[in-house]
């Protein structure tokens, strides 16, 4: 409701969405303005409701304060509602301005963050040599710092050959070759909704057969 000009409290305005699932990785968007020809910055909060369109059942998301609308320049507003994924929701905006005139919003949307996927950030050691201790130390990030990340070798691994996964960011890929030749390796790292891989081939050289000395002079036998 709108006070009067002579009234004391402020706006309770509210705009409420119709009921809808919370995908995951959804959030709500949506531009807003302070009327150009005001000096009155609009104030506002989002709230969600996981059961009805009562206003006492829904819960601010926005922040303890409200937040203050520019004026004059169209500003994109983003709220993630991951937290109610797989839960229908009402979503609310909420005009709560003192003495305000004009609040103006655009382009309401929910939408879904897409999911960045997780990437290698070292390369492969690619040559080793049979009989010596080989070591690949692997790194990998996600942009989307939640995500949980794995790593697996795609194709099996010579025996003589292990992956380990340390944290969430990297692995250690070692083992003492028992043999030489050419080993195809893809490794796997995944967030649980993507995967990046990284193929190389491992290439192990034979072992140089040690070379016996030898006697360059003959001997005087008298």
């Amino acid at each position: 409701e709108m006070p009067e000009y002579n009234g004391t409290g402020p706006n309770n305005d509210w705009l409420i969405s119709p009921k809808r699932k919370v995908e995951e990785g959804m959030y709500l968007e949506f531009y807003a303005q302070s009327w150009s020809r005001s000096s009155i910055i609009e104030q506002f909060n989002v709230l969600v409701s996981t059961t009805d369109m009562e206003l006492s059942n829904f819960t601010c998301i926005s922040g303890e304060n409200p937040i203050g609308a520019p004026i004059g320049e169209w500003t994109r507003f983003v709220f993630d509602l991951d937290r109610y994924k797989n839960q229908e929701v009402y979503v609310a905006i909420q005009c709560v301005t003192s003495w305000g005139l004009v609040f103006l919003i655009d382009d309401i949307a929910f939408k879904i963050k897409e999911n960045a996927l997780p990437e290698f950030a070292s390369s492969p050691e690619s040559q080793a040599t049979e009989g010596e201790p080989y070591v690949y130390n692997i790194s990998f990030s996600d942009n989307d710092a939640e995500d949980i990340l794995t790593i697996t070798a795609q194709s099996g691994l010579p025996a003589w050959l292990q992956l380990t996964q340390i944290n969430n960011s990297s692995a250690q890929l070692k083992g003492t070759p028992s043999e030489d030749g050419n080993f195809p390796i893809t490794l796997v790292v995944s967030d649980g909704k993507g995967k990046t891989e990284q193929a190389f081939t491992l290439s192990v050289n034979k072992v140089k057969e040690n070379a016996l000395p030898e006697f360059t002079s003959s001997p005087e036998s008298r």
